[in-house]
C-alpha cells in the first residue's frame, strides 16, 4: 500500500513534519500507516489516520520542550482483522472514533473509546462499494452516507434517521452549518452538493476549468474528498487532476496544490491552524 504523507499550508507551499525527531516531506514508509482510508483531525490538533492495513492511530503535536522532536505517534488499534479496511473516520469532542469496518458481512459501524475498546453501534448489511461517508455536526450527531444511496443520522437510540436521498462517500459540515456531500461516481458525474434540509440540497460544483470533478466515470465514487476551510469555503482534492482546490461558498474555485505524488486511493484532512 501507498505510505505516503503530504502538509500544505494554505497558501499551497509544501511543508515538511517530524514524527520521532525524523523529518517527513511525502514518503511515509516508516510511519507504516498503508495508505490511509480516513484521515481527520480533533480538537487538540492530533491527526487521526484509519489504514488499510487494519490499523487506527494519531500523530500528537509535541509538548513543551519537545518542538525539536515534532509530533509523536500513538497505534491503539493494531489489526482488528486480516483485509480490515478502515474507511471514513470521524473523532467527537469527548474523544471517540466512528469507523466503518467492512471486513465482516454485514459492515460495522464501530465506536472506539480512547482507552481502545470497541463498540458495534450498527450493522449495515449491503456493504456496496465497500465505504461509507460520515460527518459529525456540531452537536455531536453523526450523519452516514450510507451504501444504498441514502444519507441519514444515528439517533440516541441507534436508530437511522433518514435525510436525503444520496449517495456520497465524503461529506462534511462547513461554518456556515449546511452538510456537504460528494455525490455521483458509478457512471454518474461526481459533484459537490450543498444540503440545506432534508430532502432539499443544491449542487455547489460540478466542475473545476471546465473539466469534470472525478475525471472520467472510470474513477470511484469516492475519487474526490472535501473538507472544511478556515473562515468559509471547503477544500477539495481530486484524485483525476491530483489537486487540492479552494472553493467558496458561490462555487468559485482556485488551484491550492499540486499532489503529483498521491493518486488513488487517497484521503484528506484540515489542521485547526489551516494546513492540509
Amino acid at each position: 500500500g501507498c505510505n505516503t504523507l503530504y502538509q500544505f499550508a494554505p497558501d499551497g507551499t509544501q511543508k515538511p513534519f517530524y514524527v520521532n525527531g525524523k523529518r517527513y516531506s511525502g514518503n511515509a514508509f516508516e510511519l507504516d500507516i498503508q495508505t490511509p482510508g480516513g484521515i481527520t483531525f480533533d480538537d487538540q490538533g492530533r491527526l487521526w489516520i484509519a489504514s488499510y492495513n487494519s490499523s487506527i492511530r494519531y500523530l500528537e503535536p509535541p509538548g513543551a520542550g519537545r518542538q525539536s522532536q515534532g509530533m509523536s505517534m500513538t497505534v491503539i488499534a493494531p489489526g482488528f482483522a486480516p483485509g480490515f479496511i478502515a474507511a471514513d473516520l470521524e473523532v467527537s469532542r469527548d474523544g471517540y472514533v466512528y469507523v466503518y469496518n467492512n471486513n465482516p458481512t454485514p459492515g460495522e459501524l464501530w465506536r472506539v473509546s480512547p482507552q481502545g475498546n470497541i463498540e458495534v453501534l450498527l450493522k449495515i448489511p449491503d456493504r456496496g462499494n465497500g465505504n461509507i461517508g460520515m460527518a459529525l455536526d456540531d452537536q455531536g450527531k453523526l450523519y452516514l452516507g450510507l451504501p444504498n444511496g441514502e444519507i441519514a443520522w444515528l439517533d440516541t437510540d441507534g436508530k437511522l434517521r433518514h435525510y436525503a436521498w444520496l449517495d456520497s462517500w465524503s461529506m462534511t459540515f462547513a461554518v456556515d452549518g449546511y452538510l456537504y456531500a460528494v455525490v455521483g461516481g458509478g457512471g454518474e458525474p461526481r459533484s459537490v452538493v450543498r444540503i440545506v434540509g432534508k430532502d432539499n440540497y443544491e449542487t455547489l460544483i460540478s466542475q473545476i476549468d471546465g473539466k469534470p470533478l472525478g475525471g472520467n466515470t472510470g474513477y470511484g465514487p469516492g475519487c474526490v474528498h472535501i473538507d472544511p476551510a478556515p473562515g468559509e469555503g471547503l477544500y477539495i482534492y481530486d484524485e483525476s487532476h491530483k489537486r487540492v482546490y479552494y472553493v467558496d461558498f458561490d462555487g468559485q474555485a482556485k488551484v491550492v496544490a499540486d499532489v503529483p505524488g498521491i493518486g488513488a486511493p487517497a484521503a484528506m484532512a484540515v489542521s485547526p491552524e489551516g494546513n492540509t
